[in-house]
């Protein structure tokens, strides 16, 4: 998004000052530089945040500012749970541990905030996207927690 603003302004540049040295200028340059960087910048936003998040990208930098997890994230998310199905002992400790020390520890600070807003902007706020959230909501024998 940065690039999209940072090209529009030389482009800008370049503009203003090729109608300065010509003496013709046009009134629909810059209206016109304007509305194409707009839509550029449109786009790059959609392509970003319809992108299905990276689970994987987010625990893989969580883990690299707090190494104590020793690897709990990262199997964490490569859970799959399945809402119809009753979860082994093994996958809710690790949900469990996982989702303990989320609650112990501030995780923010690795993810910038715009990308936690993001995602619960795309998942409609229900905290899907977030790290942190990686419980299912289930316990041990599929009761509601």
């Amino acid at each position: 998004l940065a690039a999209c603003w940072a090209a529009a302004a030389l482009v800008s540049v370049g503009a203003a000052w090729v109608q300065t040295a010509t003496g013709n200028i046009s009134p629909l340059a810059l209206p016109l530089i304007l509305t194409i960087t707009l839509g550029a910048a449109l786009g790059v936003a959609l392509v970003h945040l319809t992108r299905p998040a990276d689970y994987r990208w987010v625990a893989r930098r969580i883990e690299s500012k707090h190494p104590e997890l020793n690897g709990l994230l990262l199997t964490a998310v490569q859970q799959r749970i399945d809402r119809n199905e009753e979860q082994g002992y093994l996958q809710y400790r690790v949900l469990q541990e996982a989702t303990a020390r989320s609650q112990e520890q501030d995780w923010r600070d690795v993810v910038p905030a715009s990308r936690i807003l993001a995602g619960q902007v795309v998942h409609g706020g229900r905290g899907r996207g977030q790290p942190g959230e990686c419980g299912s909501g289930q316990g041990p024998a599929g009761e509601r927690r």
